[in-house]
């Protein structure tokens, strides 16, 4: 059955795939500390769902096991950019967020007609379950200094993804910690946002700051940016376990044309109809057009300011 499922997702483009039974699944208040700190910002629905969060098989009423599976989406960054990735390698395609749910839908389509009595709900980044603990805890990698998830293969440089489900798995077993004493994510943090213990202070992140912070900026969020427009790969950029990867060929995730020869200057001029054409099918629809002159705003600043 186990082999079966793997082969699906395999041809879906999965390269990792990890089962995680419900009694397994198990987290606790994992997420208790960081909020007491405020770490979190203007993220309010990380208060949200803990019950979700500490048993996530529970979002099916029969959930008894979790599928855990990975896809891969590094691509090179364009080179009019330089070392200046304005947009994080995640975003600079098309949405993952419709492709990985439509692979994973088909996918769950071709496991009914083979397994009598499936079902299984598939989520990514669209529902208050832990990815990279579950990801963790059945094999896919495990989670770095930076929090995020590493695979000794892709890095961290890929979409995590689940399918919860109704049939009673075995758990396949966890990786062991890699990082050893390397911390070099830590020290290429620009704004120390990484802490001790796998936790990080969202408030000073340039990724938090560029996408889920509200409003207007202070002058010190401003210059936490930097250069950055809608996330930041600095700590992933110096990860040893990302430095001989290969960059993917033929992904809906490469960097889409319509990004390379526009301006902060012109982006703060954007018109609603153009910032609509702009950002179809692409992941910086989230933060609007406010959020995006926001943005480019703050690095027009930044880059005055440095000369």
């Amino acid at each position: 059955m186990k082999k079966h499922i793997n082969s699906v997702l395999k041809s879906a483009g999965a390269v990792h795939i990890g089962f995680l039974n419900r009694s397994a699944a198990q987290f606790g208040q994992w997420l208790q500390s960081w909020l007491d700190k405020g770490y979190h910002g203007d993220m309010s629905w990380m208060k949200r769902n803990a019950s979700l969060r500490n048993d996530p098989c529970s979002i099916l009423d029969d959930g008894k096991s979790i599928i855990s599976v990975a896809f891969p989406y590094f691509t090179s960054p364009p080179e009019q950019w330089r070392d200046r990735h304005l947009i994080s390698n995640f975003a600079w395609g098309e949405d993952y967020h419709g492709v990985i749910k439509k692979r994973l839908k088909n996918a769950i389509q071709q496991i009914t007609l083979t397994i009598p009595g499936f079902k299984g709900r598939a989520f990514t980044d669209s529902a208050p379950l832990p990815e990279k603990m579950i990801a963790a805890a059945c094999g896919i990698g495990w989670i770095g200094k930076n929090s995020l998830l590493l695979s000794p293969e892709w890095g961290s440089y890929i979409f995590l993804a689940e399918i919860v489900c109704n049939l009673d798995l075995d758990s396949t077993p966890p990786l062991k910690d890699r990082c050893g004493r390397c911390d070099l994510c830590v020290k290429a943090c620009p704004n120390g946002a990484i802490l001790g213990g796998r936790m990080i202070n969202a408030t000073k992140c340039a990724s938090y700051l560029t996408i889920e912070k509200r409003g207007e900026f202070s002058l010190e969020e401003k210059k936490s940016i930097h250069y950055h427009l809608f996330g930041c790969d600095s700590c992933q950029l110096v990860c040893p376990w990302n430095s001989k990867l290969e960059a993917l060929a033929d992904t809906p995730f490469a960097c889409d044309p319509k990004w390379l020869d526009l301006t902060v200057e012109e982006l703060v001029n954007l018109s609603p109809e153009q910032f609509a054409n702009l950002t179809k099918q692409s992941p910086l629809k989230r933060i609007k057009l406010a959020g995006l002159q926001r943005n480019a705003h703050a690095i027009i600043s930044n880059t005055q300011a440095s000369g």
